[in-house]
């Protein structure tokens, strides 16, 4: 009898136990639930989409094919003349022209041509080589009655859209661009490199000029002793002038300068071909007339370099020597 009881009193307290460690569970399971709310990040409210990005106005220099908003290309206020009077020298006029395209020159670009080629039914080299001009290096066909110096010089004054005009003899390569001369030259009607008239000239376009030229009639130039004087370096150089020899450059070079061939080579803007007593570069490279040393490295690279340009850009091949 005595059993039953402590057997009763045993399971009380057994279930006492589990009820008492039961609620300590739950207290326990919903601190822990509390404690994890408390310190669980609070979450923050969807970030809003970003504003689509500003365009960027980028200068046509600096193109890529990424998207970009770009500022309309600003008309030039220069330009590049160059005239023609026979179809054969179409090339070497069209080379000039190509070299400005390498140069990446965003200034326009002009040629005068005879008005009559305009009615010339045939076809051929000078009517692809036209063809090329004006839509391969973006050139502006410009008709003359007739293509003289005398009517170049008054079209070039009539080109008054421009600031500036340059006009260059076909006869040469151009290595570097004329646009910082043309662009920082003090005010002149004309101005011309020293020795160089008649094979380079820098024009202010103006009608009142351009009908001068027109009415002139005398027998010398009308700016014969009336123009601004250049010095020749670095915008130009004649390939004779490496043939010289040390200590026969005066002309060329400023007081106190010494002569360096390859330093000229590379600072120079346009080399003319022009050189007494030694053939066009059209007809190839006159081997026996080439100096000696860095003068004729230089002298035959320049021969090498026009005669590849013919090839590359006309389509040519030199002509026979005559």
């Amino acid at each position: 009898m005595t059993r039953l009881p402590i057997r009763i009193a045993a399971a009380i307290i057994l279930f006492f136990s589990f009820l008492l460690f039961l609620s300590g569970y739950i207290l326990q399971q919903q601190s822990l639930h509390a404690l994890e709310k408390a310190i669980a990040p609070t979450a923050l409210p969807p970030t809003p989409p970003p504003p689509p990005p500003r365009h960027k106005l980028k200068s046509q220099s600096s193109l890529s094919s990424s998207p970009q908003l770009y500022l309309p290309a600003l008309p030039p206020t220069i330009a590049y003349l160059q005239s023609v009077k026979s179809k054969s020298s179409l090339c070497n006029t069209l080379m000039l022209f190509s070299d400005l395209h390498t140069l990446r020159n965003s200034a326009a670009r002009i040629l005068y041509y005879p008005s009559s080629w305009d009615h010339d039914p045939s076809t051929g080299t000078w009517s692809r080589l036209l063809h090329t001009a004006k839509f391969r290096y973006n050139v502006l066909l410009h008709p003359l009655p007739e293509v003289t110096q005398k009517s170049v010089l008054a079209a070039a004054f009539n080109e008054t859209q421009y600031k500036r005009v340059v006009w260059l003899d076909d006869a040469g390569t151009l290595l570097q661009s004329l646009d910082e001369l043309l662009l920082t030259l003090p005010p002149a009607v004309v101005a011309v490199p020293r020795g160089w008239e008649g094979r380079f000239w820098v024009v202010t376009p103006g009608e009142a000029e351009a009908e001068r030229v027109e009415a002139w009639t005398g027998e010398k130039g009308v700016y014969e002793g009336h123009m601004l004087v250049l010095p020749p370096r670095p915008w130009v150089v004649g390939i004779g002038e490496f043939r010289r020899g040390n200590g026969k450059h005066e002309g060329y070079l400023w007081p106190g300068q010494k002569w360096d061939p390859e330093e000229v080579r590379e600072e120079v803007a346009y080399v003319s071909f022009h050189d007494e007593g030694v053939r066009m570069p059209w007809f190839g490279v006159e081997s026996g007339k080439r100096p000696g040393g860095k003068e004729g490295e230089v002298w035959e690279g320049l021969y090498r370099r026009w005669e590849r340009g013919r090839g590359e850009v006309c389509g040519l091949d030199l002509e026979p020597v005559r």
